[in-house]
């Protein structure tokens, strides 16, 4: 039999108090008896406190992410990667024929009808980023709670390549659209 408080190997088997550490052994149970005789292997002089409360707490345990095919985070983070890129090829296409169209119609004069031309584009632009930034969102979370597969990390590289191509196209229309407005000009004082 073994000691409740201290984990010592008693010397008689109806012994009152331990030798080692002086605990009173006619109020110990059978349930902290089995107790150290399982945590036997620590240390013989451990203080009570650390025996008990030795759990890991909830924060520090890692989540067992589970085994098998593509879940639902990675396929999310695929779909939304490809149609951000296919917004960005849309509104590319899009403002290069709207501007065909309107140089064409209206015989170069460019500034008539300007903010019908540049809202479809920016507003396309604007939704792929939105979608790129989904798919992203869904490849961090499929890589804390599913398995390492290959269509997170595809879709979280289109989606990378999504998000820079429709900013660069947002910013375009943006620089574009601002190169047809007329600044008042300061007037030069001698």
């Amino acid at each position: 039999m073994f000691c409740p408080s201290c984990g010592s190997e008693l010397r008689e088997g109806n012994q009152k108090y331990c030798h080692c550490c002086g605990t009173n052994l006619l109020n110990a149970t059978e349930d902290t008896q089995l107790y150290t005789r399982i945590s036997q292997k620590t240390p013989k002089k451990i203080p009570k406190s650390t025996i008990e409360y030795s759990t890991v707490p909830e924060i520090n345990k890692k989540q067992i992410k589970p085994k098998g095919g593509i879940g639902a985070h990675s396929k999310r983070c695929l779909a939304f990667a490809i149609v951000s890129l296919a917004c960005a090829g849309v509104a590319s296409v899009l403002g290069t024929s709207l501007n065909f169209f309107f140089n064409w119609f209206f015989d170069g004069n460019s500034r008539i009808l300007l903010i019908p031309r540049f809202i479809p584009m920016t507003s396309i632009y604007i939704v792929g980023l939105i979608f790129g930034i989904l798919s992203r969102t869904n490849s961090s979370k499929a890589g804390l709670k599913e398995s390492k597969n290959n269509v997170e990390k595809v879709g979280s590289i289109l989606g990378i390549l999504g998000i820079i191509s429709n900013a660069i196209g947002l910013a375009g229309v943006l620089i574009f659209a601002l190169s047809f407005i007329d600044f008042p000009s300061i007037p030069y004082i001698d």
